[in-house]
């Protein structure tokens, strides 16, 4: 995956946080590569040691979502340094990880892979999903979903 351009605005970390359409759409785009190359070469393509189940049968996470969830973090925090990036797995494994949602200038917060049963499945109903929330308010969100049968 192509790195991205640095959030310009952030040379300043003393300073608010800000997030601007330019973000967004740079956002929109890490979600999509992301899909590329983390999830979409693992639907319908993963073994049963691959799939696991979370709090029942019906909540899972695969291992598209935990390399998916590495991959989208890693390069917020890069191009956002010091965001909060709260992802569905890491809460899963640690729930205090939304402690600094209200308090935080600028959050994302990420499912890897929305509708994982479907993803588990093989049914190709599913979407890589980043909300961005800045000082307890919901300001952006984004939605990628490229179905794998009819390949848009």
């Amino acid at each position: 995956m192509q790195p991205f351009k640095e959030h310009a605005d952030r040379k300043d970390t003393t300073s608010p946080m800000t997030f601007s359409r330019a973000d967004a759409l740079t956002v929109a785009e890490l979600l999509r590569t992301t899909a590329q190359a983390e999830i979409l070469p693992r639907f319908r393509n993963l073994s049963a040691g691959a799939i696991r189940t979370k709090t029942s049968q019906l909540d899972l996470v695969t291992d598209a979502d935990e390399a998916a969830e590495r991959v989208i973090e890693a390069e917020l925090l890069r191009l956002f340094p010091g965001a909060l990036v709260v992802g569905e797995e890491g809460v899963s494994r640690d729930p205090k990880l939304l402690d600094g949602l209200g308090d935080a200038d600028l959050a994302f917060i990420l499912d890897p892979v929305d509708g994982t049963l479907n993803f588990a499945s093989g049914l190709p109903l599913f979407g890589v999903m980043a909300a961005v929330v800045m000082r307890g308010r919901l300001f952006a969100a984004s939605f990628s979903i490229r179905s794998p049968t009819i390949g848009r």
